[in-house]
């Protein structure tokens, strides 16, 4: 695909997603590209300045293509496939956020400890995502040990490169959302809120935008760009090896 090309889908992508072209239009244009045209034009206008926040907003239209393109991703390569194991632990460490911003969004309301049973509910559920999100490391490291090598041998480097960085942000905060959780009791309330706060505010942003920009941009590159199924097979003994997170979907 030429960068002419890159740029033109780009532009109208802005059009779309601006309310610039009628729904019609902008449906049969989607239509009508694959995943990694798509994938490319995506990071086209990243690398132009938009944020992958705004890429998260969308127009509804674009977004049921996105969605379609990822859902598909996963049909086509079926369970055991690496590229189905991880879009199938990113569904579930979806959840695990919006758990995290639920019992955030609770304690926002309180000011100070009440003890009773819906709270230590609260703090078991919060433990218990927080542990989740944590052991999603072995999801990070499959990436980083056998997926992305084999994208960066392909000549794909800029993504795989952005995606460790962002691994590397995100596992402190991980491990002290997780240690606030364990040791909530043993903080004054306002403490203890002021961290939960902030460290699942930061958690839910940039781990969604990370798992947006994976879906639909990395994972779609990687699976148009290694088409030797051998290179595969490594993959997944190499990911085999590594092991998996303790709610990886049965393969």
């Amino acid at each position: 695909m030429s960068d002419a090309k890159i740029d033109r889908l780009a532009q109208d992508l802005l059009r779309i997603n601006r309310g610039e072209m009628e729904v019609s239009e902008a449906k049969r244009l989607l239509q009508g590209i694959d995943e990694v045209e798509l994938s490319l034009a995506e990071q086209r206008l990243l690398e132009k300045g938009v944020s992958p926040e705004q890429l998260r907003g969308l127009c509804k239209v674009h977004l049921e293509v996105l969605d379609r393109q990822v859902q598909d991703l996963k049909e086509s390569t079926g369970p055991g496939h690496p590229l189905h194991t991880l879009i199938s632990e990113h569904e579930l460490i979806l959840g695990f956020i919006d758990s995290v911003e639920k019992v955030a969004k609770a304690f926002s309301t309180k000011s100070s400890w009440s003890k009773d049973a819906e709270e230590e509910r609260l703090l078991e559920i919060l433990v218990e995502s927080a542990y989740e999100l944590v052991e999603t490391e072995k999801h990070h490291q499959r990436e980083e040990e056998a997926l992305f090598p084999a994208i960066e041998r392909q000549g794909i480097t800029g993504p795989t490169r952005i995606m460790r960085l962002e691994h590397e942000e995100l596992r402190p905060k991980k491990k002290a959302l997780l240690e606030t959780a364990r040791k909530a009791r043993q903080m004054e309330f306002e403490t203890f809120n002021a961290k939960l706060q902030e460290l699942s505010s930061f958690i839910a942003f940039n781990l969604r935008e990370h798992i947006f920009k994976e879906n639909t941009i990395l994972y779609p590159a990687a699976f148009k760009a290694i088409n030797d199924p051998f290179t595969w097979e490594d993959i997944k003994r190499k990911c085999d090896e590594i092991g998996y997170c303790c709610f990886t979907p049965a393969m």
